[in-house]
């Protein structure tokens, strides 16, 4: 009882003195978290053949499920004329299981491969050590490039968190793997 009157006591007096609404004001203590643009962090942690450094598109997992115009395609796409390329439904089956959400495909240009845009579970890349992270990179990338298409692999935000990419000849590429290193183990960014 003894302890609940001080309470009691100690919140008038702060109330007399106008010094609650001091504390009521401090806004909470954020952590800066620079913002850090794609393009950054392609040229701080890709080497040469780097991943082109274009924004994705994260509407476009959700809508769609046709192939559009723009020859862009997703893993809702379905071809009624034969196999929808680039076929990544039994590499997800394979190697991603619930990691994988969505994916976008967009088809080569001019004497630029095509490039498709990986959306993972940000909860199970963070679950995933360095090692795990790479395998799933190469393993992704390899199918990929089956197809001659670049792989880039972001949060569902839409951050970047690694690359597979080739570059040269089409018939013995230089491919490197690339992995965002401001990401934190808990899939945040430094």
């Amino acid at each position: 009882m003894m302890i609940n009157r001080h309470f009691v006591l100690l919140s008038f007096c702060l109330m007399l003195t106008g010094t609650s609404k001091v504390f009521a004001q401090v806004p909470p203590v954020q952590e800066f978290i620079p913002e850090v643009t794609l393009d950054q962090v392609i040229q701080k942690d890709c080497g040469a053949p780097r991943p082109v450094s274009v924004a994705p598109d994260i509407r476009l997992t959700r809508s769609l499920s046709a192939s559009n115009g723009a020859g862009v395609i997703s893993n809702q796409t379905i071809s009624q004329q034969g196999l929808t390329t680039p076929s990544l439904w039994f590499a997800q089956d394979i190697y991603g299981g619930k990691l994988i959400t969505s994916w976008l495909a967009y088809a080569p240009t001019g004497n630029e491969p095509g490039r498709v845009d990986m959306f993972v579970n940000r909860q199970y890349w963070s679950l995933l050590n360095y090692l795990e992270r790479y395998q799933i990179v190469n393993k992704f990338g390899l199918v990929a490039w089956d197809y001659r298409y670049n792989l880039r692999i972001f949060n569902p935000q839409g951050n970047f968190l690694a690359a597979y990419t080739c570059g040269g000849d089409v018939n013995s590429p230089l491919c490197r793997i690339c992995l965002d290193s401001t990401v934190t183990p808990a899939g945040g960014r430094r």
